[in-house]
């Protein structure tokens, strides 16, 4: 490569490269990591390869198999060299071969330049994937099947296709979805070769060859062939045999799976994902766009020049990365790849613009200097962002560059605090802690849920949690398990957590003894000696202000002057924290259990600390809305406005203040709000309730159809869609809801006197009858139903 050799060429590629580095080089997750490094851990140090769930006392012995073996002992090896740091490494480097590999691919067939940008572009589209999991492998082995399949397909006599099923054997056993792509790969290479036999007088001629004859073509196929029957007997090559070939396919066969995946409460990075084409500002969302769009345009501009295989190779995983999330980034490698040889291989710029862009020195130098301008801002960004990244290591918060465990989700001291106190009983946890508790604690102690949706899914559990929005599914659940610890992360975004919360803030029934404002863990009564709940009780609150009527006179003040700094200082001074973050957290939690005294003193300790905190007036405007007092909450919500008005959040906010005053607005400020948010059940929900109030019948029953997709277990949704279609006179459409519902939820009162309603006004007079007498014996005292029967009767 003559053009390396100049210094600052060399110079920039080193940039380039350390700039992926460090931007891949981040703290571990805490989420499904763990119980790989857990598995890889029992599979080396004791030779043990589960055919059944060890991890969960809810799943115990149902069939699960450790189908990712290879990568899990991959990772507790570096785990195990290195420790924490060796785990980063490990990630960091492997994800910068995928992208030095990646360029030097791209480079024998771009500019330097284009292959240079190209390749940033695919790096931050993995970036959004990051996850120390065995399905990161699946990058570099989808790069060397392109590769070799493409060069086999120009040079059908070569050898380097034999190496595919060793590549093909590796794959599945790190990552057993490797066996459905790899093969997918040779299906359609396989396809391209056929449709170049079939159409002969149109047959491609890649870049190097005078003519693609039909010995060429005919050895393809043979070879395709029998690469694909020596790839099918490698299926065989696993621990499990054929079972741990088909096991991913059970979402297919099992309905309790199918009805998760399909209704969008599976596994999220394998759900369907036709909304993938929103939020276009989203820096991955916008590259995968952007590399698909140029890909296409690429291969329409050169479809009688492109090879006929990588034409479906981009459909097919096109088509692929909107059925699953997680394919979006392997898409964007092929499509990179795809894109270097349409394109440039295929004499897609005429001669002329290469020679203009040649001599045209201003042009070349303009464009050197806004490349250079770009990187070195994204390096500025990074360099930021590492050294004020707060993470956690052995229970200690450090400021390291980018190392450690996410902080917002460790739950390490919690387990230390359940460990020295000798607590023990079957725990109820979130989703999200289930991983690091298997780490940490197995097989002192087994969990209730963690990421493996497809084993809850199949055991009814993760259906179950689903229900949690109603108390006595809770409490059912508890006499279920015998369920004596529940220890939660303060994250608000888990809804069947604060439901949760809310229930076991019973004090007759339970007691927090831990809460450090990230986690807290609470003790059934009846499980525990009393002295022992009653010296640990923890404080869940936080410390009132102790100047009398602080809350009262910010009130009163926050009319005239909303960002009254002397005020917040006050504040600040009785009760301080030294971290702003600490408070927001806590202000954030005590939200979500109701308490929003306490946490307007929480925000307003922040805002003293730090009066330009992010967000800060929209959450004090928040707990004032919820306390009742709108005009604070008004200023305080158009003073947010006015510095970020695109923010959803607060865009609610404000609808929610005007939906009694001015139902335009309000409506405008809803749909604003889900134009930034598209994929939020909880932004549409609040769209959806307001329009089925105010009587926006059509607006309503498109987001409940839209909702009742996505989160099938509300059934007030359900009832609320029938009704509207009641409102517009589609009585069919509104039984056909309601009937759907009751099949699901048979005691459903409202549903019942509904859907007598919509039998009557479709004349069906028997069958409204006897839909009332269903509500009646249900509810003995309902009067709705009651006046509507003895109405039927006279008439």
């Amino acid at each position: 490569m003559k053009s390396c050799k100049k210094p600052l060429i060399f110079l920039l590629l080193c940039l380039i490269f350390f700039l992926i580095a460090a931007m891949y080089f981040r703290p571990i997750e805490i989420e499904d990591i763990w119980y790989h490094l857990k598995t890889g851990e029992l599979i080396v140090t004791q030779g043990f390869l589960p055919f059944h769930d060890v991890y969960s006392y809810t799943s115990n012995n149902v069939e699960w198999f450790a189908t990712q073996w290879l990568g899990d002992v991959i990772f507790y090896g570096a785990y195990r060299l290195f420790g924490l740091l060796g785990l980063q490494l490990f990630r960091c480097l492997f994800f910068t071969l995928i992208a030095v590999l990646l360029f030097f691919y791209l480079k024998r067939r771009l500019l330097l330049s284009t292959a240079a940008i190209l390749t940033l572009a695919v790096s931050f589209a993995l970036f959004n994937r990051l996850f120390c999991r065995p399905f990161f492998f699946s990058y570099l082995f989808i790069l060397f099947y392109f590769y070799i399949l493409t060069l086999h397909h120009k040079n059908p006599f070569g050898k380097m296709i034999l190496f595919i099923p060793l590549l093909q054997f590796v794959w599945q056993n790190i990552y057993i979805g490797g066996a459905y792509l790899s093969l997918s790969m040779q299906v359609v290479f396989l396809a391209g070769a056929y449709l170049d036999h079939a159409w002969p007088g149109i047959a491609i001629v890649p870049p190097g060859e005078s003519h693609r004859d039909a010995r060429h073509i005919v050895t393809e196929q043979r070879d395709l062939l029998m690469l694909i029957g020596a790839c099918l007997f490698c299926l065989f090559l696993n621990p499990y045999g054929i079972k741990g070939i088909l096991y991913p396919l059970r979402i297919f066969f099992s309905s309790r799976q199918a009805d998760m995946f399909i209704g969008g409460k599976f596994i999220s990075e394998w759900r369907p994902s036709f909304n993938t084409f929103s939020g276009i500002f989203s820096s991955y969302r916008l590259t995968y766009k952007v590399m698909a769009g140029i890909t296409a345009v690429s291969l329409l501009v050169h479809i009688k020049k492109v090879c006929r295989a990588q034409i479906l190779l981009f459909i097919v995983f096109l088509l692929f990365s909107l059925l699953a999330v997680r394919l979006q980034d392997a898409f964007s490698i092929l499509s990179a790849c795809i894109f270097a040889e349409s394109f440039f291989d295929c004499r897609g710029l005429p001669i002329k613009v290469r020679e203009r862009w040649r001599m045209n020195i201003s042009l070349r130098r303009i464009a050197k200097f806004s490349f250079g301008l770009f990187l070195l801002s994204i390096l500025a960004w990074r360099c930021v962002d590492l050294f004020t990244a707060k993470t956690i290591i052995e229970g200690k918060t450090w400021k390291k560059y980018g190392s450690g465990i996410d902080l917002e989700s460790n739950p390490e001291l919690a387990l230390k605090f359940l460990d020295e106190h000798n607590l023990y009983g079957n725990i109820y946890n979130s989703d999200q802690y289930g991983a690091f508790i298997i780490w940490k604690e197995f097989p002192k102690r087994k969990v209730f849920i963690d990421g493996r949706f497809d084993l809850y899914c199949s055991s009814g559990v993760f259906q179950k949690v689903l229900l949690l929005h109603r108390q006595e599914y809770w409490e059912k659940l508890v006499r279920d398990y015998d369920i004596g610890i529940i220890i939660l992360t303060t994250d608000f975004l888990y809804g069947q957590n604060i439901n949760v919360t809310r229930y076991a803030l019973d004090p007759g029934k339970w007691t927090c003894v831990y809460f450090d404002g990230r986690c807290v863990v609470f003790l059934r009564n009846e499980k525990f000696a009393k002295d022992f709940l009653g010296r640990y009780k923890a404080d869940l609150f936080g410390k009132p202000a102790d100047t009398p009527g602080i809350l009262e006179e910010y009130e009163k003040s926050s009319l005239k002057y909303p960002n009254n700094l002397l005020l917040r200082k006050i504040i600040g001074q009785v009760n301080n924290f030294p971290d702003p973050l600490d408070s927001v957290a806590k202000g954030n939690w005590l939200i979500n259990i109701g308490s929003y005294d306490q946490a307007v003193v929480q925000y307003l300790h922040a805002l003293a600390i730090n009066p330009l905190l992010e967000k800060g007036d929209f959450w004090l405007g928040y707990c004032f809305y919820k306390k009742g007092s709108y005009d604070n909450a008004r200023i305080l919500a158009k003073r947010a406005l006015e510095i970020e008005p695109s923010d959803p959040d607060i865009l609610l906010l404000a609808a929610e203040l005007e939906k009694d005053r001015d139902a335009g607005r309000a409506l405008y400020y809803y749909k604003q709000a889900l134009r930034h948010r598209p994929n939020d059940p909880a932004a549409r929900g609040l769209l959806a309730d307001f329009a089925f109030l105010k009587g926006y019948d059509k607006e309503a029953i498109a987001q409940y159809l839209w909702l009742n997709k996505v989160m099938p277990e509300r059934v007030d949704y359900q009832i609320k869609l029938g009704v509207s279609y009641g409102r517009l006179g589609e009585f069919n459409k509104a039984r056909q809801v309601l009937e759907k519902l009751l099949d699901y939820d048979a005691g459903n009162i409202d549903a019942h006197f509904n859907l007598a309603v919509a039998y009557r006004y479709l004349g069906l007079i028997d069958l409204c009858k006897k839909e009332l007498k269903e509500t009646l014996a249900l509810n003995p005292e309902d009067a709705r139903a009651r006046t509507y029967l003895l109405e039927l009767e006279r008439q």
